[in-house]
């Protein structure tokens, strides 16, 4: 019979995408395996046309509720998985996991997990790589069903089909961007206030780049941004270089235009994976509460770099608790200062030959 596997990865765009290269290696391990990813419905987009994820399985909110939950359980215990590997840890997954009745139960090691996991793994068993640590802890889960010659493959990947891209190129047409052109897309705010840098200064930032470029700048924004991103753009002027109306009415849309992009730029949010998924080179602004050393996945200080307080004023950073460095991450940002952030981000695009 064919070996079914479920991997589970709930939470946020980013943490999906970094979740598929479990789905990835496990098709290199097992090919003829039945290989399905569950994951909340918002984020199910990132996960669709990859050829390594045979089925979505989708965890709705509805489903947090208790009775609903043992239903899904017993829906996933009724598909009869050989093996389920929880990357996301929670009780939903616990639960979930746990009256599976799959025979290999992997997951994170952590005292009590015993009660829902067979096989449990030290998240910080893979050596360190560029890939960075939110991707070699999710690659730590398969060492309990490694094969000897498969090579791991880090790179998450964002799967477009020729037929959406296309539908990228037509979207960036109609609204006046001139494809043979250079173009950015800046990320002007993050999902959150505490990890979005300070307006004043991404404005300065997007002006340096309009008067030293002469790239396009599509500015990038979640949904409920709208308002503010119009005000932005309206601060900047100059309508034939800056484009604000084109964020996608969806994740998979964003995708078919950020694939068209030479560069990504803005603040560390889940559209900088997504780029990243799509091979398109990033420039990321990190919050000073956030750890680069986690998050800055594939930083290589060429295609994709990240800057960071602690670059330039360490004193403010080091040796304070996270707790502490959240709650004083609006004073930290104004630290953070413009000339900081655009002295690295010249010679980024430099690097690039963007002019």
């Amino acid at each position: 019979m064919k070996l079914k596997i479920l991997v589970i990865q709930q939470k946020r765009i980013g943490d999906v995408l970094l979740g598929t290269v479990i789905c990835n290696q496990l098709r290199k391990m097992y090919p003829e395996a039945q290989i399905d990813y569950m994951v909340y419905a918002f984020t199910r987009e990132m996960a669709e046309n990859n050829p390594n994820i045979d089925n979505i399985v989708v965890f709705n909110d509805s489903d947090r509720k208790v009775g609903n939950l043992l239903k899904f359980a017993w829906k996933i215990r009724k598909a009869k998985y050989d093996i389920v590997i929880d990357a996301y840890t929670k009780m939903d997954s616990w639960v979930t996991t746990r009256l599976s009745g799959a025979k290999k139960r992997i997951s994170y090691k952590k005292f009590g997990r015993g009660l829902y996991y067979n096989i449990l793994v030290d998240k910080h068993s893979r050596p360190a790589s560029i890939a960075g640590p939110v991707i070699e802890e999710r690659l730590a889960l398969l060492e309990p069903l490694k094969k000897e010659g498969i090579e791991y493959d880090p790179y998450p990947r964002l799967y477009l089909t020729d037929e959406e891209k296309a539908e990228g190129k037509q979207l960036l047409e109609e609204a006046g961007v001139d494809l043979e052109k250079e173009i950015i897309v800046a990320g002007i705010y993050g999902s959150v206030e505490n990890k979005t840098y300070p307006e004043d200064y991404m404005l300065a930032v997007i002006k340096h780049l309009m008067e030293n470029y002469s790239a396009q700048i599509i500015l990038n924004y979640f949904p409920n941004q709208k308002d503010a991103a119009r005000a932005f753009a309206e601060k900047l002027g100059h309508p034939e270089l800056v484009f604000s109306g084109l964020t996608g009415k969806s994740l998979r849309e964003l995708a078919k235009i950020v694939t068209h992009a030479d560069a990504y730029i803005g603040n560390d949010c889940g559209h900088t994976n997504l780029a990243k998924a799509l091979e398109i080179p990033t420039f990321t602004i990190f919050s000073p509460f956030i750890a680069r050393e986690s998050w800055g996945i594939f930083d290589d200080g060429k295609k994709n770099l990240s800057v960071h307080l602690n670059d330039f004023k360490p004193e403010l950073i080091q040796g304070k608790p996270y707790k502490l460095l959240k709650q004083e991450s609006s004073g930290l940002y104004r630290d953070f200062l413009p000339e900081m952030v655009i002295g690295k981000l010249d010679t980024y695009l430099q690097g690039l030959n963007i002019s």
